[in-house]
């Protein structure tokens, strides 16, 4: 998750709210959406799961991707 690039995720930009949530998908139909995780432009502190950026859905750059998982079947 962290480091090399942002990471798209698939939340629209929402500010936090008040109450504790587990995954929550904000805002599916927002044109800003969030990015995670840092990358090799930025300071180690943006490399983390709690730290969030966020930037238009057209947006790109050198530093925003996605990541490939796999989950065995």
């Amino acid at each position: 998750m962290h480091g090399n690039v942002w990471e798209w995720c698939q939340d629209g930009y929402l500010g936090y709210g008040t109450s504790s949530e587990t995954d929550p998908i904000a805002n599916e139909a927002s044109e800003v959406r969030i990015l995670r995780g840092g990358s090799w432009y930025d300071y180690a502190i943006h490399a983390a799961s709690a730290y969030r950026w966020f930037a238009a859905s057209g947006y790109f750059d050198t530093h925003i991707g996605f990541r490939v998982c796999f989950t065995p079947g």
